[in-house]
């Protein structure tokens, strides 16, 4: 009896194994190329994100930004709200949240920077 089971598991094991092991299949490569182009300067983006030290040894170094999207000014475009960090050490960069206005540029759309006028220039642990 049981040399039957040990023969029925070899045989399910080898059976698994050769179906794993066959040729590999083609994967199909794209013909259209994408290409990813750094506009942040152009559009008027210039936020520095900081998380914690650069040994991250607390918890909350290791939690980071945030990002939300929304209609601030009810212009019906999406404007851009940072959320930034701090250290745990004290740090005299305050490097705070920001918020973008999505307006109208000479060029296209582009982003105002009205932290101050919004009055969010704070400093802190967000997420």
């Amino acid at each position: 009896m049981r040399l039957r089971i040990w023969i029925a598991g070899i045989g399910l094991v080898s059976l698994m194994l050769g179906a794993g092991c066959g040729p590999e299949a083609e994967i199909e490569t794209a013909t259209a190329e994408v290409q990813f182009v750094d506009v942040t300067e152009a559009v008027g983006l210039d936020f520095r994100q900081v998380s914690g030290s650069a040994e991250q040894r607390y918890i909350l170094e290791s939690m980071s930004s945030g990002a939300a999207f929304f209609d601030y000014d009810g212009d019906g475009y999406l404007d851009l709200f940072l959320v930034n960090s701090t250290r745990v050490e004290a740090d005299s960069s305050h490097h705070s949240n920001r918020l973008y206005r999505n307006s109208e540029g000479t060029n296209g759309r582009v982003f105002e920077d009205k932290t101050d006028e919004a009055g969010l220039q704070r400093t802190g642990w967000g997420m």
